[in-house]
């Protein structure tokens, strides 16, 4: 028999990547426990964070969910068929990494214990004008180690902005991840491209989403600086696969809270594992399947999504 519990917490950024005075992640650890067990202790944990600007719930939605799984014990039986009945796509997802947590949790620690195969991260900068705001602290955080791969989150029209390339500057070695969230327009980022200096170009790994997918336009992106597909489109469709075929993009987002290792469209694709920016279990489920997917040989090239939190919760 099966229990489920559920904690609430807040996570601040630990350097102000933007103007705000405060930029708080709220979401909640789910944990699943095995209470026949008389020895040993074994436990499943999962994180629920919402991106309602990305077309998720708000947290708030999910409470009603949360208190009818926690309120009896489940058989496994039962526990597994309502994972597969349950209608919310985030929901599902997030019952699914708890059991298979659980299921895989001494292969977890026995791969903490080893060191073994763990990931290469990059640096995030979610405000790259507030984090030149306060360049001198976010500095000092970044100086423990020279960054090998930093990415940043642009809005409209910010490529074209000075900041990030004066950061580019400043880490001359560094490699350079652009997540425009669908933000852009391919003419004007072609334009932009053109116009980029050749240093500076050879040096960005790869724009991500740059904008609504547009086969045309993104693959004549991809022709310039490879394009990474992450929540434009819906991997099982045709468009995907189209898109695919006539190279609309070089590299694929894999984001394990979200998406079965299952999806993952074969081994021909490069792939970024990447955390949805919430708890620590998240970023450990992420590292765990980045081991996981590299194992079995597919193009994993390193984690994406390394930032610094304080916690104001669990």
């Amino acid at each position: 028999m099966w229990n489920i519990q559920y904690q609430p917490y807040r996570l601040r950024l630990a350097i102000p990547h933007s103007h705000k005075k405060e930029h708080a992640l709220v979401g909640v650890v789910i944990s699943l426990r095995d209470v026949t067990l008389s020895r040993g202790y074994r436990m499943g944990f999962a994180d629920l964070r919402p991106w309602p600007e990305l077309g998720d719930l708000p947290l708030m939605n999910y409470q009603e969910k949360l208190n009818r799984y926690t309120q009896r014990l489940w058989k496994k039986m039962e526990l597994l068929e309502v994972i597969q009945l349950e209608q919310d796509p985030l929901f599902r997802a997030v019952l699914r990494n708890l059991w298979d947590f659980y299921r895989y949790g001494p292969a977890i620690r026995e791969w903490i214990r080893k060191k073994r195969g763990w990931p290469s991260c990059n640096e995030l900068i979610l405000d790259v004008k507030g984090f030149w705001a306060r360049k001198d602290s976010s500095f000092r955080t970044m100086n423990f180690r020279i960054p090998q791969v930093i990415k940043i989150k642009l809005r409209e029209g910010d490529w074209e902005n000075p900041w990030w390339l004066k950061l580019s500057r400043l880490f001359p070695r560094a490699r350079w991840r652009l997540d425009l969230n669908c933000s852009g327009n391919p003419e004007e980022l072609l334009r932009w491209i053109n116009q980029l200096e050749h240093s500076i170009k050879r040096r960005i790994e790869y724009i991500e989403d740059p904008s609504i997918y547009d086969e045309d336009g993104w693959r004549a992106i991809n022709q310039h600086i490879p394009v990474a597909l992450d929540f434009a489109l819906d991997w099982h469709s045709d468009t995907f696969l189209r898109g695919k075929r006539r190279k609309a993009f070089s590299v694929l987002v894999f984001k394990p809270s979200r998406q079965n290792v299952d999806e993952v469209p074969g081994k021909d694709i490069p792939l970024t594992v990447t955390t949805h920016l919430g708890h620590f279990v998240d970023w450990l489920w992420s590292w765990w399947m980045f081991a996981r997917l590299k194992d079995k040989g597919y193009k994993v090239n390193s984690v994406s999504g390394l930032t610094y939190f304080f916690s104001d919760g669990l």
